[in-house]
């Protein structure tokens, strides 16, 4: 129900988004500026980071770390947040889908071209030849990219597996009141870890090119973003 209470996470507006994400970060500019200045030695030049972190991968190494009380209680007790797990009605069709939150109202969206079939065959080849049976072309096929800003009151969401999964890089924004929950708890199959966490997509394997797409958060101009791996 901590959907239903607290909504989105910051609000629903883009624009009100990145205005409070620009006050914040230069709040947080003036304190690592500082720090910056205490410990640098003169030469380096600073160069400011965002202030609010990336989420670490949601992958098994990560999974004690994420599945923390205070992380537990954060999720419970706060609206829908990158990293977040939701079931959300299909936009398309009838039916549910079970996808992770990539992008927020206002976030800047790198979406890649995306093709079904095609796309499908030229992974495989790629994994198969560990990329050195594919043609120039058609590796800037699947590095093609557009830009788009998620609209208000909606969320970007996408498949863990990203080779394989049907998801906002094919219809778009899905709108917020189309969400049904947070998972907090998978099922079947019966392995691996049944708590679901809020983080970071999982990257493929190696050899894999990654397909999925990159989001900037809502407000950030150009400030280099971090992952919150010292953070409990």
């Amino acid at each position: 129900m901590s959907h239903r209470m607290y909504g989105i996470d910051g609000g629903s507006n883009g624009e009100k988004r990145a205005k409070d994400n620009r006050s914040r970060q230069k709040e947080w500019e003036k304190q690592e500026h500082k720090i910056f200045l205490a410990n640098s030695k003169g030469k380096e030049v600073y160069a400011p980071t965002w202030f609010r972190r990336k989420p670490l991968e949601a992958n098994h190494a990560n999974h004690k770390k994420l599945s923390s009380l205070s992380q537990r209680i954060s999720r419970l007790t706060s609206g829908i947040n990158v990293g977040d797990v939701i079931v959300v009605e299909h936009p398309e069709r009838e039916g549910t889908v079970c996808k992770r939150v990539l992008g927020l109202p206002g976030d800047l969206i790198l979406r890649p071209k995306f093709s079904s079939g095609e796309h499908r065959d030229l992974l495989k080849k790629f994994e198969n030849t560990n990329g050195t049976d594919v043609e120039d072309s058609s590796v800037a096929f699947l590095n093609e990219s557009t830009l788009e800003i998620v609209p208000d009151s909606h969320l970007w969401v996408e498949g863990d597996n990203s080779t394989n999964s049907a998801d906002s890089r094919n219809y778009g924004s899905v709108p917020s009141a189309l969400v049904v929950g947070k998972v907090w708890f998978r099922v079947w199959p019966l392995r691996g870890d049944a708590l679901i966490v809020r983080g970071g997509r999982p990257m493929p394997p190696k050899h894999t090119p990654f397909t999925g797409s990159t989001a900037i958060p809502a407000g950030c101009n150009g400030e280099k973003l971090v992952h919150a791996s010292n953070e409990h």
